[in-house]
C-alpha cells in the first residue's frame, strides 16, 4: 500500500520509478542548456536527447529519425488530425473506431465543421473492431484511419495489422493510439506497419507531460502540413523548447519496461483477481473477457450496484469507472455502449488496472474490500 492506498488504476497513470526520478535530477539544474543553443551547455543537452531518441527507437524496434518528442499521446493524436485537416486536396472522409480514446474521437469530430465526414468503425460484443464491417466502410473516399492498439477501458487488443492492410489497400494513412499497450506487450512498429503511433511516458512509470510520436516516413516525407509553427525543434514537427528532463525520464522508463516473465506474472495476478471476485459470490459480468486482452486490465459490472457509489465506499482502493478523462461524468461508458452493453450495466461497471508492482496481498485485499462494500450497498439499496 502507498500512503494507505491500494492503487489499481494504472491505465490512468502510474507512479514514477525511483530510478526515473533520479535520472531526471541532473537535467533540472546541472545539464540545463537549451538543446538549440550552440554553446557547450546546449550541445551537451542536445546530445543527451539524441541518445534518448536512439534508446527509445530501439525499444519499439524502429529508427531514431522516426521518433519525435511530444507532451504525450493526446498531443500526438491531435497533431495527426490537425495536420491532415490543414493539408490541401486530402480526402474528406476519415475513419476511427467507435471505442477510441476521447483524444482521437474529439480530434476527429473537430474536422466536421471543416467539411470532413467522420466514419465510426463498429465493434462486436467483445469490443473488437469488426474487420468485415470495416471492409465495407473503408474505401477510396477515406484518407485517414485511426484505430488504437489496445482499449484503455477493457484492455481488448485490436486487429491493427489487418486494418492497416485494409487502409493501405485504399491509399489511406493509418494512425494508431498505442499508449495503453506500451509496457504490457511487445511493440514492433516496423512489423505493425502503421504510418504513425502515439505514446505517453506516464503510462509506463515515467513522468507526466512527455511522450513521443512515431512517424514512419520521418519528418522530410510526412505527407501532411505540420500543424504547429515555431522555432523548428524536432525537425519542425513539434517546435518548442525541448523538455530534456522529461525525455531523460521517459527514456529511463523505456529501458525498464517489464520482461515477458514480469508481464506473465501480472497476467496471473489479474486472473487471481477475477477468479477471486467470482469465488466471493459477486454478481460479476466481465467485459471483453473472451477476447485477447492486455495482461493488466479487467472491466466488470457488479450488476445493480452503481459504480460511482461503490467507488465512494472503497476509500482505500484506487479504481475507476473507465477512462480518467471521463471520470467526472456520471454517464454510461461510450466504449461499453459501443459493445452493446446496456446503460444500467455500464453504469455498474468498474475498471481495475494493475502494474508489475502490484502484489498478491493487494489483490486479495481488493477482492475483500469490494466484496464487503458490495454487501453493504446491497443492503442499503434493497
Amino acid at each position: 500500500m502507498i500512503n494507505g492506498l491500494v492503487y489499481l488504476d494504472n491505465n490512468a497513470t502510474t507512479a514514477c520509478y525511483q530510478a526515473v526520478v533520479e535520472s531526471m535530477m541532473p537535467y533540472w539544474s546541472q545539464v540545463f542548456g537549451n538543446t538549440e543553443s550552440i554553446h557547450q551547455a546546449g550541445r551537451k543537452a542536445s546530445g543527451v536527447v539524441e541518445q534518448c531518441r536512439e534508446d527509445i527507437a530501439a525499444t519499439v524496434r524502429t529508427r531514431p529519425h522516426q521518433i519525435f518528442f511530444t507532451s504525450g499521446a493526446t498531443e500526438g493524436n491531435n497533431f495527426i488530425f490537425s495536420s491532415y485537416a490543414r493539408t490541401p486536396a486530402v480526402r474528406k472522409r476519415v475513419a476511427v473506431s467507435a471505442i477510441e480514446h476521447k483524444s482521437v474521437l474529439k480530434a476527429a469530430e473537430a474536422l466536421a465543421p471543416l467539411g470532413f465526414d467522420v466514419v465510426k468503425l463498429p465493434v462486436n460484443t467483445d469490443g473488437i473492431v469488426d474487420v468485415d464491417k470495416a471492409r465495407m466502410l473503408i474505401d477510396d473516399s477515406i484518407g485517414l484511419v485511426s484505430v488504437q492498439l489496445a482499449n484503455n477501458e477493457t484492455g481488448v487488443l485490436q486487429p491493427v495489422s489487418d486494418l492497416v492492410e485494409l487502409a493501405h489497400e485504399h491509399g489511406a494513412y493509418f494512425h494508431c493510439d498505442a499508449v495503453q499497450a506500451l509496457g504490457k506487450m511487445t511493440i514492433d512498429l516496423q512489423e505493425l506497419g502503421v504510418d504513425s503511433a502515439s505514446f505517453s511516458a506516464h503510462k509506463i512509470h515515467g513522468p507526466k507531460g512527455v511522450g513521443f510520436i512515431y512517424i514512419a516516413s520521418g519528418s522530410m516525407k510526412f505527407p501532411f502540413v505540420f500543424a504547429y509553427k515555431g522555432g523548428g525543434q524536432e525537425h519542425g514537427l513539434r517546435p518548442g523548447t525541448v523538455n530534456v528532463p522529461g525525455i531523460v525520464g521517459m527514456a529511463t522508463a523505456m529501458r525498464m519496461l517489464p520482461s515477458d516473465a514480469k508481464i506473465h506474472e501480472m497476467s496471473e495476478l489479474l486472473r487471481r483477481f477475477e477468479l477471486g471476485l467470482v469465488a466471493s459470490g459477486l454478481p460479476c459480468v466481465f467485459h471483453g473477457d473472451r477476447a485477447e486482452r492486455l495482461p493488466n486490465t479487467s472491466n466488470f459490472a457488479l450488476c445493480g450496484i452503481p459504480a460511482d457509489m461503490l467507488i465512494a465506499n472503497l476509500p482505500t482502493l484506487c479504481i475507476s469507472t473507465g477512462s480518467a478523462c471521463n471520470s467526472q461524468e456520471v454517464a454510461p461508458s461510450d466504449v461499453l455502449k459501443a459493445m452493446g452493453v446496456s446503460d444500467d450495466e455500464a453504469l455498474s461497471s468498474i475498471r481495475v488496472s494493475l502494474s508489475t508492482q502490484t502484489t498478491e496481498e493487494e489483490i486479495d485485499y481488493a477482492i475483500m474490500e469490494i466484496s464487503r462494500a458490495t454487501s453493504r450497498l446491497k443492503e442499503l439499496l434493497s
